[in-house]
């Protein structure tokens, strides 16, 4: 599981458009937003940083980024 803080986000237009530029990395990875926090949670086989990059390239800021193993 990757936990990701992302700046910018406000609506679901924007929930709708992290979701797309996540699945362009990964069609089944599994996406969870929490926009009163600013977080992603992405449950994906893809690398960490292609995540992050299609994220900033659909126009948000990737602030932070955490790793959890999965049990």
């Amino acid at each position: 599981m990757l936990t990701l803080k992302v700046d910018g986000m406000s609506c679901n237009h924007c929930v709708e458009t992290i979701t797309k530029a996540i699945h362009t990395v990964d069609a089944e990875a599994g996406v969870q937003v929490d926009l009163g926090q600013g977080l992603v949670n992405v449950k994906s086989h893809a690398a960490s940083e292609s995540i992050k990059s299609a994220i900033s390239d659909s126009g948000f800021d990737v602030v932070n980024a955490v790793t959890s193993a999965m049990h």
